[in-house]
């Protein structure tokens, strides 16, 4: 038995979490003390999350180098210049490392909707001062979907579940039935960026039951948990750009560095 199996959440175990995290006070996710706070994170266990720090302003790839401190305005990855994405920019807020990583593998692999919405309100408070100096806000946000038989082995989509959070405190709705996942692909965690691309080809379709009107001259904001080599969301991304898309933006919680 693998640890995804081992963890994955039974349909009561997701209802217990959603009612009791309606019922009782803020505890800390991570140091496991009163949060003192309507969020299941203390302040100072959140002072100490891994801030994204320089990086790509277009996929927010992390500078493995400090900026000078006179730049104009951030820099461009060679990634992002070699091969342009079809969305705009991804604004992300962390680092996936310790104790970020904590948060995610315990809300995607363990079912801890808890800790999902912990991580949802954190991306809506930076999204919001994101919006604050972006005027073309989205107008539908799309949570990368699962292939049917993958969420029916986890019991649920984190991307769903993370954009549901935003929409709700951003007051932008949500459109799961737009993009679907038609191939189930296998994981991409251990796989480069060239694997991931060839991995993801053809992986997406837009629903039959979607009209024109519906893409066309709209923005999106495509929502994730992680953001590694950007393939899936730059996937989806194309697609409603060939689809008459005005503009796509990415949001996710972390970013994580790709050594190959």
């Amino acid at each position: 038995m693998t640890d995804n199996e081992r963890f994955r959440p039974t349909p009561w175990r997701l209802f217990s979490t959603r009612f009791s995290y309606m019922l009782l006070p803020g505890h800390c996710k991570l140091c496991k003390s009163d949060s003192m706070r309507s969020l299941d994170l203390c302040a100072l266990c959140e002072s100490d999350l891994p801030d994204i720090g320089d990086h790509c302003n277009i996929c927010s790839e992390p500078s493995a180098n400090p900026w000078p401190k006179a730049l104009a305005k951030p820099l461009t990855c060679g990634n992002c210049l070699n091969r342009t994405p079809y969305f705009s920019h991804a604004h992300i807020p962390y680092l996936y490392k310790a104790p970020i990583d904590r948060l995610l593998i315990s809300f995607k692999f363990k079912g801890d909707l808890v800790a999902g919405k912990v991580l949802g309100k954190l991306l809506s408070q930076h999204i919001e001062q994101c919006i604050k100096h972006d005027l073309a806000v989205p107008q539908a946000i799309i949570p990368v979907p699962l292939h049917w038989w993958r969420r029916l082995g986890r019991g649920f989509n984190q991307a769903h579940e993370l954009a549901m959070t935003l929409s709700k405190h951003l007051n932008i709705p949500v459109n799961n039935k737009l993009v679907l996942r038609k191939t189930h692909t296998s994981a991409q965690h251990h796989l480069n960026r060239e694997q991931r691309l060839h991995n993801l080809r053809d992986a997406f379709s837009v629903s039959r039951y979607a009209c024109a009107e519906q893409i066309e001259g709209k923005s999106f904001a495509i929502v994730d948990d992680v953001l590694t080599t950007g393939s899936t969301a730059n996937a989806i991304a194309k697609l409603l750009i060939d689809n008459g898309a005005a503009r796509v933006v990415v949001w996710a919680v972390a970013r994580a560095a790709l050594e190959n």
